[in-house]
């Protein structure tokens, strides 16, 4: 009988700490990391790396807390992601806009 109750209160304190404990398997991370994705409609890479990546690439080194910068520039546009230390203020990096002339 002692091996039976102690079941039922097993499983009775498991249904408990599953109703009221309130639990995050998965906690909520921002990752210090963002991207830029531009468009140059029919432009060779060449260019679009002279006139768009590198200017991309100098606006966004001028943010602190900067950790490494990775970038493609392909026919017709380019891609920029940018990783920031953790700690960095993340909405002042989403505030920032590259004015591309």
């Amino acid at each position: 009988m002692g091996y039976l109750s102690g079941i039922g209160l097993v499983t009775g304190v498991s249904i408990w700490a599953t109703v009221t404990l309130k639990m995050e398997l998965i906690p909520d991370i921002e990752l210090p990391v963002r991207s830029v994705i531009t468009i140059y409609s029919q432009a060779k890479p060449q260019k679009v790396m002279n006139k768009v990546t590198l200017t991309v690439e100098g606006a966004i080194s001028d943010i602190g807390g900067l950790r490494h910068v990775i970038s493609k520039s392909r026919e017709g546009g380019s891609f920029a992601f940018a990783l920031f230390n953790y700690g960095t203020d993340i909405d002042r990096v989403n505030s920032i806009n590259i004015l591309l002339l």
